[in-house]
């Protein structure tokens, strides 16, 4: 999860719950990173919308226009496309049933359809969230511990561009209860997603050297990709569509110059 915070000194809490048919048993956290990361072209959004939503029907929990920053031109051309990190929390006053769907999927139907089924749209197109975790499986359990689900979706959008988000719930409890949905977007073009992308369009003189340094910031098993060029109208694969790409784990290092081009008189 990534915050956008003003400079001073924050204290990070973690909230943890267990529900279980004997004593004894525990909770565990495993591979927690707390870093502060500075960035440029970052921007964020933040909401808190709480809105009664009857039995049976899907009401609209929060609806939010956002304006993503405008280009900035830098040494080797301007920003062509920002990555956005949306980050959701879902919760009801019922308890732990809470749903996240992606598109097509049906309503929680187990073991008695009482759930929350959350959904997020952009520009009114529903989207597969890029992580999701509800908040119970579907066997019985305290419905008053760990309240809350959570889902992620990163998109890749355009500068200048304004978007529309909204957070659906669908009430599938015999009874009106509250729904209330929590967002975190944060706009930055140096975070990279798992969607190929073009984060600058290329300008800068002939016979330059290009350099790009791609670093995990938590997990080092992903592959990572850097090219240089452009998909050809009928691709024939990377060594042809491209001038030069490199993949891998870890630190990748990629540079390229670019060849002085003599211009002929006809």
């Amino acid at each position: 999860m990534y915050v956008v915070l003003s400079a001073g000194s924050y204290t990070v809490k973690f909230q943890t719950a267990v529900w279980s048919g004997s004593t004894g048993n525990g909770l565990r956290m495993n591979d927690t990173r707390v870093a502060a990361l500075n960035f440029p072209d970052k921007q964020r959004n933040s909401w808190d919308s709480t809105v009664s939503c009857p039995s049976g029907t899907e009401t609209t929990v929060l609806n939010q226009n956002f304006t993503v920053p405008a280009t900035r031109k830098l040494a080797v051309g301007s920003i062509k496309k920002y990555v956005a990190v949306v980050t959701v929390y879902m919760w009801n006053n019922y308890g732990r049933r809470n749903a996240v769907k992606n598109a097509g999927e049906p309503n929680e139907s187990s073991p008695d359809g009482s759930w929350f089924n959350w959904r997020i749209y952009v520009n009114d197109t529903q989207k597969d969230w890029t992580e999701r975790r509800n908040d119970r499986g579907t066997s019985d359990g305290s419905l008053g511990s760990g309240v809350g689900a959570y889902g992620q979706l990163r998109l890749v959008l355009d500068p200048s561009t304004t978007y529309n988000l909204k957070v659906k719930a669908y009430n599938g409890i015999s009874a009106a209860y509250n729904g209330r949905a929590v967002v975190e977007i944060m706009l930055c073009p140096w975070i990279m997603t798992d969607e190929d992308y073009e984060p600058v369009s290329l300008d800068f003189p002939q016979g330059s050297t290009l350099y790009v340094t791609i670093e995990p910031l938590h997990d080092n098993t992903a592959t990572k990709y850097v090219r240089v060029g452009k998909q050809r109208f009928v691709s024939f694969g990377d060594s042809t569509d491209y001038y030069k790409a490199l993949s891998g784990t870890g630190i990748l290092e990629f540079n390229y110059t670019f060849e002085t081009v003599e211009v002929v008189k006809s």
